[in-house]
C-alpha cells in the first residue's frame, strides 16, 4: 500500500495521540488524566510527541525528494520515534514522582512555620546567639538549600530592630555581599527577604533568605546556586514550600 505524506501524518498523528494517552494513564492514572492541569498537561504531551515524531521523517522527504510519493519508510521512522519519546516521557514522569515521594517536611518542636526539603537533608544541633537549635542543609550538584528554627521562648513579637538584627546574622553567616533586603508584614508573621551573592571557587553564586517571625518561633531558609542558573528549579520549589505548619 502506497504511503503518502498526507497519510504519514495522520498515522503518525495517531501514534502520538495514542502514545500521548498512555502515557497519561500509566503516570497519573485515569481519574486524574482528564482533570484539569493534567489534561493539559496531556495534550502538551501528544503535541510534543507528533512534533518530534514527524521532524526526522518530513526532513527525509525533503532531502529525498524523488521518493516523496512513497512514505513508508520515513513513516516507520516516525513511529519509531514516538515510542521512543513515549517511553523516555513515561521513565521521566516516574523519576520525578520517585522525587516526588522522597520529599522532607522540616518543622521541628515549637515551629509556627514549615518548608519541604526534594530529599533527605543533613541535619545538625547548633547553638547560636544564646539559642540551640537544628539546622538542616541539602546539597545537590547545582543548588544548596538550608532551614533552621528557633523557639521563640519569651511569646513577644520582635521589634524592628531585633528583625534586622537577625537578618545581619544571617547575611554574615552566609558571607553574602551586595544584598537587597525588604520586610513584609503579613497575618501569619513578619517576613524578611534578602537576596546576596557571594564568590565561590571563582564564580559568583546568588542567594535568597526568607526569615519569618511571631510570636512563636523564628524560622529562616536558605537558598542559592551559581549565578547564570540562579533559581534552580530546587531553589525556586523549595521557597514556595515555606508555610505555617500543617
Amino acid at each position: 500500500m502506497l504511503v503518502t505524506s498526507k497519510r504519514m501524518y495522520a498515522i503518525l498523528s495517531v501514534v502520538a495521540v495514542s502514545a500521548g494517552v498512555v502515557v497519561s494513564l500509566a503516570t497519573t492514572g485515569p481519574d486524574e488524566a482528564l482533570l484539569g492541569r493534567r489534561l493539559g498537561e496531556m495534550i502538551g504531551r501528544i503535541l510534543a510527541i507528533f512534533v518530534i515524531a514527524s521532524l526526522l521523517p518530513t526532513i527525509w522527504l525533503l532531502i529525498r525528494r524523488e521518493h516523496k510519493k512513497d512514505a513508508r519508510w520515513p513513516t516507520l521512522l516516525g513511529i519509531a520515534v514516538a515510542i521512543l519519546f513515549g517511553f523516555l516521557s513515561m521513565e521521566g514522569a516516574f523519576l520525578e514522582q520517585k522525587l516526588k515521594t522522597n520529599l522532607t517536611v522540616f518543622s521541628p518542636l515549637g515551629c509556627s512555620h514549615q518548608v519541604t526539603f526534594p530529599g533527605t537533608p543533613e541535619l545538625k544541633n547548633l547553638t547560636a546567639q544564646g539559642a540551640t537549635f537544628i539546622q538542616a542543609n541539602l546539597y545537590t550538584s547545582d543548588s544548596f538549600i538550608r532551614a533552621e528554627c528557633i523557639p521563640n521562648t519569651d511569646k513577644k513579637p520582635k521589634t524592628n530592630a531585633e528583625i534586622i538584627n537577625k537578618v545581619d546574622f544571617y547575611i554574615k553567616q552566609n558571607g553574602l555581599t551586595k544584598t537587597e533586603t525588604s520586610i513584609e508584614v503579613r497575618p501569619d508573621g513578619i517576613y524578611a527577604f534578602v537576596r546576596g551573592h557571594k564568590l565561590i571557587s571563582d564564580r559568583w553564586s546568588t542567594f535568597k533568605i526568607i526569615v519569618v517571625t511571631n510570636n512563636q518561633s523564628v524560622m529562616s531558609i536558605v537558598a542559592g546556586g551559581v549565578s547564570e542558573k540562579y533559581p534552580t528549579k530546587i531553589v525556586s520549589e523549595f521557597l514556595e514550600t515555606l508555610k505555617l505548619r500543617s
